[in-house]
């Protein structure tokens, strides 16, 4: 009796690794993300005026927005240790010229302070997802 039991889960353990299966994936078909600065669609760069402001990044037709990471001039500056993305809700990011958080509302909020008539353009991207849905939007200011 339990020989045959035996003999029956190799069968089909063997019928299934012999015969593979197929896989039926449509996560890679989810629609692109539609990101919105301030009720302005973009598709990869949001050009900031030169006296700043503060600006609401948000998904129009997903959920919040999860950030992968973020750069400042094109170097990582969040999150500084990779092992950990649980927490990308309490991002808290301040410089001299920029605040980054999240709102109640899970909304990424940015507020970029006034850059001087000499000073180098200066941009933050984020990276972000909604699901496996994936994309980037660029602050610029010029």
């Amino acid at each position: 009796m339990l020989k045959n039991k035996l003999l029956i889960a190799i069968s089909l353990l063997c019928s299934i690794v012999f015969t593979g299966c197929e896989l039926n994936d449509d996560d890679g078909d989810w629609a692109p993300i539609k990101i919105t600065v301030n009720g302005h669609e973009c598709k990869s760069i949001y050009k900031v005026p030169t006296d700043g402001g503060e600006f609401k990044v948000y998904s129009k037709n997903y959920g919040s927005l999860w950030l992968n990471d973020v750069k400042e001039n094109g170097v990582v500056v969040w999150p500084e240790d990779r092992s950990d993305w649980s927490d990308y809700m309490n991002i808290h990011l301040t410089t001299d010229w920029y605040e980054v958080q999240y709102d109640e509302a899970g909304n990424i909020v940015v507020a970029i302070q006034p850059k001087g008539k000499d000073a180098q353009s200066r941009s933050l991207r984020f990276d972000v997802e909604c699901g496996d849905a994936f994309s980037s939007i660029t602050l610029q200011q010029e």
